[in-house]
């Protein structure tokens, strides 16, 4: 199937009109017919009806459409994740600053969902009177910290 052609009769469809859709993709109509005709043939169904001057989605083009924002999506999800992560091995580095005045508790709960995704490979943990430490090396270069007072000038986590 060329993505192409469903693009076209996915942005078709959802301005409703084959010379909205032509403008907004800088093609012509007749281009934007051909193309749609093409993957009509391609799936052996009708995508669209003629009413007068308009055009209608049938049965088989509300399926479709509904199959083509599905694919539309993840192609853009798949754009945002990888997006400014070029030359970071596909890991984009985490760096979070809090103030002393917000309780560890809160912010652990605050981040927890940014590096969920990021299952440990290792863990250690290290407490001290002054600080306690939980840190988890990851497969990433991404390192988490959690301190329930002041982390030492000194620490360094590595």
């Amino acid at each position: 199937m060329n993505f192409k052609h469903l693009y076209y009769f996915w942005m078709t469809a959802r301005t409703g009109g084959i010379i909205r859709a032509g403008q907004r993709l800088h093609v012509t109509p007749q281009t934007l017919s051909g193309q749609i005709k093409l993957l009509e043939e391609r799936l052996g169904c009708r995508l669209f009806e003629r009413q007068g001057r308009n055009i209608q989605l049938t049965d088989a083009g509300r399926i479709a459409v509904g199959y083509a924002e599905q694919i539309f999506l993840l192609g853009s999800q798949l754009e945002g994740a990888l997006k400014g992560r070029a030359g970071t091995g596909g890991v984009a580095p985490l760096k979070v600053g809090i103030a002393d005045s917000v309780p560890k508790s809160i912010a652990f709960h605050l981040l927890q969902p940014a590096v969920v995704d990021a299952p440990p490979t290792s863990s250690t943990r290290s407490r001290s009177k002054e600080t306690s430490v939980i840190h988890q090396s990851t497969a990433s270069p991404t390192r988490r910290a959690v301190s329930s007072s002041k982390m030492p000038g000194d620490l360094c986590i590595d």
